[in-house]
């Protein structure tokens, strides 16, 4: 893990792995690997952090449980290997995933991979942005 954190009396820990990106490349995602799908513990975080283009740019950080980002990699993964790629072509499996702000450029054959890839479409990352109360901490709003 990248940090770990705690509250003042030491009751509560919380493992945070941090992934950063520079708001460049066509679909702004941060990289993540297949490992990640299985990666679950009540007490395990990623925080997705963009910098923007700019070094004048806000950073945003989003906060995540490790479950929903094993489920939106593992799902949208699948849903992409099995949507036809260029000249209808099958996608190869490798142990490389993205998790993307959104997914919806991925254009699923069947009804279930669209209701997939519209769960994670533009904006469901939304609910996470600078959510700190996420963690269980108590004052973690102020981080």
């Amino acid at each position: 893990m990248d940090i770990l954190v705690t509250d003042e009396n030491n009751e509560k820990l919380c493992a945070i792995q941090v992934k950063t990106r520079r708001d460049i490349g066509a679909d702004k995602g941060w990289h993540m690997k297949l490992k990640h799908e299985t990666m679950i513990a009540d007490d395990l975080f990623y925080v997705f952090v963009d910098v923007g283009k700019q070094p004048s740019d806000p950073t945003v950080s989003y906060i995540l449980q490790a479950s929903v980002v094993a489920n939106c990699i593992q799902r949208c993964h699948r849903v992409w290997l099995d949507t036809p790629g260029k000249g209808g072509r099958k996608h190869k499996d490798s142990d490389f995933r993205r998790l993307l702000p959104d997914h919806s450029f991925v254009k699923p054959i069947t009804e279930e991979g669209m209701n997939i890839i519209n769960q994670y479409g533009r904006g469901w990352l939304e609910p996470y942005r600078e959510n700190w109360g996420i963690l269980g901490l108590p004052e973690a709003d102020s981080f």
